[in-house]
């Protein structure tokens, strides 16, 4: 009695267990019509069921074997499968059985019909896509193509979780079939997934996109930028100044606009509660303002953001001088671009001297111009530096020829040539990519360089190619930069697994070097930026291939077929290996392959290269296939393992 009680006991639990695991069939449920060629949607409910994996087996007229057409597999978290309805399927009545891959859950839709076209045309849906999340108020492009549709007007309805009538949300205005329609999505529709259905007219072409997310409009942060001026302008007390914004999540007015000091010493407010998307402004600076450095402060609240420091002019007579830049080195024979900034100077002629550190200079190389000219505001004049004037320090003057305002720039040297240390610190050279990290050890430099690559071709002939030049290069003292080289010729440089190879850095031939020792770096190449280990051997397949009687012919009944494959290698092989090549077969398009024949090789070294054949004759009128792997099972250390397998072209046997 108490054996009936527990065998009782674990049959209702097993009964509960069984109920409690379900997976129904929401799409298609029956009575569909799909024709061939379009894509649908599959889609399933589940509860209790913990296999992740399932299979989607379709049926023609019942759920039979002898029935079975295609089996497709998905993920059941998913809850949805695209399906490309093949040209190949028979018009007809259809089933699927969705089942998890432990058989435990199991789920029939209802019988639906496959029909061949209605019209030669196919329309396809390109987006959106499964994944693609548009939020409720923004604006997106709907896009299909379309192929032999007579019709020239589709139209566009939107459904919610299914193409069902019960689902249709809204159809947008008849259009061209133009291949895209921008579509502004309304606020009040409910976030979700969602599912277009683009068809003509006529019904001829159709197609349902997959499935899509709309979302609830995205807060947009509030937030500020201030565009102009930059830390480059400079201002005249008294002119114009033009301040740019851009401002997101802020609407209405409120924006405060300030003009602060650098030292933060002093400020005046431009505009009070100004409007955030009255931008740009344009402000009048006063004609008392002390000459310096300023910012623009622009804020709301705790929302603000700031200029770079520029530069204001006061309205009084004043000249400054911004180049030469101060610590540079200009050469004899070559230009040099002299700038200055007028302010109320009442002059358009002005006098540019060069002055020198320690000592004095005849007066034709004292004076740089006498009569140069002058305009309110930035000037400009280009200088050749003549070769007579000394190598030495020096400052240029530009100044009213009555003297009442000057302006001097910054010290800089005068030299035959510019001196600099540059020095390859470190490099890196693999496939079509070479880094070269360069540091600089002396002076600023600005120029040209050029990297040398060196290297001896199959250990013979050295050569040197010019790796990366740089017309432009500037490089402040102390400072490193790595420059970048990536182009096919460095990928064919590299001959084998790897090889040695030397940089040489060299710089234009206004700069000397001063130190050449470091200007040098030695390293090791690779062709395959993840495999270095070189001294490893590498074994792969060239190339396989079969023989045939005819050339472009299928192979028949009573046909030997042999097929083919050149080994290939590189190192030295210590011990001997397995080489196979596995024949598979299936009869029809969509059935598994299953493998026929197998043949295997035990090999030890060779020179570099080593075919092998195997001849059969196929017992059955299908498609066959082979697969050719080098299986070392442990018993090599290989530099690259990812190479080892080569899959032959498929080919027909036929009986005659």
């Amino acid at each position: 009695m108490k054996n009936l009680l527990v065998l009782f006991f674990i049959f209702i639990l097993s009964t509960f267990m069984t109920f409690s695991q379900n997976l129904n069939v929401t799409s298609p449920h029956g009575g569909e019509s799909w024709e061939k060629g379009t894509s649908h949607n599959i889609t399933w409910s589940s509860t209790g069921c913990s296999n992740p994996d399932i299979k989607i087996n379709i049926f023609k007229n019942s759920i039979d074997q002898a029935n079975f057409v295609e089996q497709l597999t998905a993920s059941l978290s998913d809850g949805s499968k695209r399906w490309t309805i093949s040209e190949n399927y028979v018009p007809g009545n259809y089933i699927l059985r969705i089942k998890t891959a432990d058989n435990i859950c199991i789920g029939d839709s209802g019988l639906f019909s496959i029909t061949g076209q209605t019209g030669n045309g196919i329309i396809t849906i390109t987006n959106p896509h499964s994944g693609t999340v548009w939020s409720k108020g923004s604006i997106h492009n709907i896009t299909w193509t379309s192929r032999d549709c007579t019709n020239q007007n589709v139209k566009i309805n939107i459904f919610r979780n299914s193409v069902d009538q019960a689902n249709f949300i809204e159809q947008l205005s008849s259009t061209l079939n133009t291949g895209y329609k921008s579509w502004a999505i309304r606020n009040n529709y409910v976030a979700g997934n969602y599912i277009i259905r683009i068809k003509t007219d006529d019904n001829t072409c159709k197609d349902d996109s997959e499935t899509f997310t709309i979302s609830e409009q995205p807060d947009i942060p509030e937030s500020i930028k201030l565009i102009s001026p930059t830390s480059m302008w400079s201002f005249n007390a008294g002119g114009n100044m033009t301040i740019k914004w851009r401002s997101s999540g802020i609407s209405g007015k409120g924006l405060v606009i300030r003009l602060v000091s650098k030292d933060n010493s002093f400020n005046v407010i431009i505009a009070n509660d100004h409007p955030y998307n009255a931008s740009p402004l344009k402000w009048i600076i006063p004609d008392n303002l002390d000459q310096g450095k300023y910012h623009i402060d622009i804020s709301k609240g705790d929302i603000k953001d700031l200029s770079g420091n520029f530069t204001i002019n006061s309205k009084r007579s004043n000249i400054n001088v911004s180049t030469p830049l101060g610590g540079v080195t200009k050469l004899k024979g070559k230009v040099c671009s002299i700038s200055w900034h007028s302010s109320n100077i009442n002059s358009n002629k002005v006098l540019i001297k060069l002055n020198p550190k320690s000592g004095s200079l005849a007066h034709d190389q004292h004076v740089i111009n006498g009569n140069a000219d002058n305009r309110e505001g930035r000037n400009n004049y280009s200088w050749t530096i003549p070769g007579q004037v000394p190598d030495g320090k020096y400052r240029v003057s530009v100044e009213k020829k009555d003297g009442s305002a000057k302006g001097e720039s910054k010290e800089f040297t005068i030299a035959g040539n510019r001196g600099c240390d540059l020095a390859i610190s470190s490099a890196e050279f693999c496939g079509s990519k070479l880094n070269v990290t360069i540091k600089n050890n002396g002076d600023h430099y600005s120029g040209k360089i050029t990297i040398i690559l060196i290297y001896d071709m199959f250990g013979k002939t050295r050569v040197s190619i010019p790796a990366i030049v740089k017309n432009d290069f500037i490089l402040f003292s102390g400072k490193s930069l790595t420059l970048t080289e990536k182009n096919f010729d460095l990928y064919n440089a590299i001959y084998s697994c790897s090889m040695n190879y030397i940089l040489m850095l060299v710089p234009d031939k206004d700069h000397k070097d001063n130190n050449g020792g470091n200007n040098q770096y030695t390293g090791v190449a690779y062709k395959d930026c993840d495999v270095r280990e070189c001294n490893k051997p590498d074994l792969w397949f060239e190339k396989v291939w079969e023989k045939k009687k005819y050339h472009n012919s299928s192979f028949q009944a009573g046909d030997n077929v042999k097929i083919l494959a050149e080994l290939r290698k590189t190192g030295i092989i210590n011990s001997p290996f397995t080489a196979r090549v596995t024949i598979y077969y299936h009869e029809k398009q969509f059935d598994q392959w299953s493998s026929v024949t197998e043949r295997r090789w035990r090999i030890g070294d060779f020179r570099t290269k080593k075919e092998l054949s195997l001849t059969f004759v196929p017992q059955k009128r299908g498609y066959y296939i082979f697969e050719w792997m080098v299986d070392i099972q442990n018993e090599i250390e290989e530099r690259d393992e990812k190479n080892n397998k080569k899959n032959g072209n498929e080919f027909i046997w036929e009986k005659r």
